[in-house]
């Protein structure tokens, strides 16, 4: 239910949510702050009182998960890259020195060279560095967007892992409950008090009640391994001749969930999702890849200059030097449209992309609605259950009366 309703995006469950497009809130660590080496990675140690919640969860799977690990290392890959983009508009320069012996040896020539140079219009450079902006800023939302699959992961198997450790009060009174029936119906057979196909059927009741036993064993081990993989932490310990032991877990279980207007829930999620701007990262990264194709065609001007020192001679008697400045320039006229149909090539991913964006658009809007849809039936059903179960618990305590004061 609760992992249904954050998939809206409303922020009852202790993170928000991830088909909602919300993925932060105030009670929330952001992973690009935390000190790595503050969280052991390899396991996680719950508090013998309060036992490791979702938020405290989510806060280590942000920092240990290797998934995130390698999208931050490719978000300092692509900054690295914007920074080298930036190289073209600061000025250049470089040595040159050399100095050789000619005739028998006893002749020397040297020679020493200083160029510098700086470029003044190059619109090509312009466009891929731009590009690098865009590609480092969309590495960053990819980072993100991995959060919020990761985050999200973690949550419903956090949930379901929850699930399973709170039905262990009814599991281990299933299998006291069953071994002390069991042997009060064994001990009457022998006696003689029952017949013989009574045993029988509370034989395969028994073994019915144990298997049920087994199967949450299982079913609870198999919840706290989909934990892990999701959260790249470890929740369980064991030795070779015990049964696992589990880290104790708590969800912060939030009532009276009221759902919001369905048109709302949608808007925002169009505004949040990072689907959307990953899209539009892509193709504003593909039009600046058009204009450095069609800005190859205009013309490169630079300043230039060197200043030049030669010697020669036994004693470097002979000198001469040099120097020389100047406003330089290329123009690209024809390449055989290779420029041209690059630039077309771009454009095309360009309008690809925008379809695609199109496309996330209407997965996204049935994704929320599906999503709304099965909300409101979980909660109608959760209605009806609180329902019943007063019902029970009135029933409960009515039998509890009656057998304290010996009425049964």
């Amino acid at each position: 239910l609760l992992v249904t309703f954050s998939e809206l995006g409303q922020c009852h469950t202790p993170a928000c949510r991830f088909v909602f497009g919300k993925t932060e809130d105030a009670s929330t660590v952001d992973a690009s702050t935390e000190d790595a080496s503050t969280v052991d990675a390899n396991t996680v140690d719950a508090n013998k009182n309060n036992g490791l919640n979702i938020l405290e969860t989510i806060k280590q799977t942000k920092v240990n998960h290797p998934h995130l690990k390698g999208l931050q290392q490719a978000v300092r890959g692509k900054k690295s890259s914007l920074n080298a983009s930036f190289s073209p508009f600061l000025p250049s320069a470089s040595v040159t020195a050399s100095g050789i012996k000619v005739k028998d040896l006893s002749e020397i020539k040297s020679s020493f060279k200083l160029s510098a140079s700086q470029n003044i219009i190059d619109l090509p450079s312009v466009a891929l560095h731009t590009a690098a902006k865009n590609t480092h800023h969309l590495s960053e939302l990819t980072r993100r967007l991995g959060q919020d699959n990761v985050r999200s992961e973690a949550e419903k198997t956090f949930l379901g892992a929850w699930l399973f450790s709170n039905k262990d009060k009814y599991i281990k009174s299933l299998a006291s409950s069953a071994q002390s029936l069991f042997e009060q119906d064994k001990l009457k057979s022998e006696l003689g008090l029952t017949k013989r196909s009574s045993f029988l059927k509370s034989t395969a009741v028994y073994a019915d009640n144990i298997r049920t036993v087994q199967q949450y064993d299982n079913d609870l081990d198999n919840s706290f391994i989909a934990l892990e993989n999701a959260t790249g932490l470890v929740f369980r310990s064991n030795s070779s001749n015990e049964k696992p032991s589990y880290s104790e877990l708590q969800w912060n279980v939030h009532e009276n969930v009221e759902l919001p207007d369905l048109s709302k829930v949608m808007t925002q999620a169009i505004k949040n999702r990072k689907e959307f701007s990953i899209k539009d990262e892509e193709i504003d990264i593909a039009k600046e890849n058009e204009k450095y194709y069609l800005n190859g065609y205009t013309p490169k001007i630079w300043a230039a200059g060197s200043y030049t020192d030669s010697k020669s001679g036994t004693a470097g008697e002979s000198s001469v030097s040099t120097h020389d400045a100047g406003i330089y320039a290329s123009w690209n006229c024809f390449d055989g449209l290779l420029n041209y149909h690059n630039s077309q090539a771009q454009l095309a991913e360009q309008v690809r992309l925008q379809e695609e964006r199109a496309y996330w658009s209407l997965k996204i809007k049935s994704q929320v609605s599906t999503a709304y849809q099965t909300m409101e039936i979980e909660i109608r059903d959760l209605k009806e259950f609180d329902i019943e179960l007063s019902e029970q618990q009135l029933l409960f305590d009515e039998i509890t009366e009656q057998f304290k004061a010996g009425l049964i």
